[in-house]
């Protein structure tokens, strides 16, 4: 029996294809405890906003700590404005005792040169959080917050910040380098 080459490389190329293809259509999804709230970021997101989250926020091995989202939403700070979910170890929290750390997503960089950079974010370290994304590490005082553990970078053309006091250096930067990876959460509006 004589082979065929060509129906074997065509046969062969849409059966590659086939699994690429939906290889490519399979991507993470946002931490469970984010799950609760996604309806509300979709629809309390500005329309000319996205905002990335991480597919797994660590538990501090605190029972309780980050077992909760809540949407902050659109603020008006910094100019530009952010939006902003916290995660928290009491549901519905607003209090700086429960709330374990912040994620946030800019139109405008509160901390670019122009506005009157901190030092702490001058002093930031340089990080690779995926190919072609660079953020920056620091550990500094966040008002009434304490200190807390923060990476920030820009990703088309917005700035976002995750932080955090209840989890570890490593831990905020892991969770940085998902939610850089993870595709955009849009808008419904």
């Amino acid at each position: 029996m004589k082979v065929r080459p060509l129906p074997i490389l065509v046969t062969s190329v849409a059966i590659f294809g086939a699994i690429f293809g939906c290889l490519q259509l399979v991507t993470a999804a946002p931490a469970p405890l984010f799950r609760p709230v996604l309806k509300d970021i979709r629809s309390q997101l500005p329309k000319d906003m996205v905002i990335r989250l991480p597919a797994f926020v660590p538990n501090a091995d605190i029972k309780g700590v980050n077992t909760y989202a809540r949407v902050r939403g659109y603020q008006s700070e910094y100019g530009g404005g952010f939006f902003a979910v916290d995660f928290a170890s009491v549901p519905d929290c607003s209090a700086t005792f429960c709330n374990m750390g912040n994620i946030f997503v800019m139109r405008d960089n509160p901390k670019d040169e122009t506005s009157g950079l901190s030092e702490d974010y001058r002093n930031a370290k340089p990080i690779n959080l995926k190919s072609g994304i660079r953020g920056f590490y620091f550990y500094a005082r966040s008002g009434s917050a304490g200190y807390r553990h923060h990476v920030f970078w820009k990703q088309n053309g917005l700035f976002f910040e995750v932080q955090s006091r209840a989890l570890s250096k490593q831990q905020v930067i892991n969770m940085a380098i998902s939610m850089a990876q993870e595709s955009p959460i849009r808008s419904a509006r």
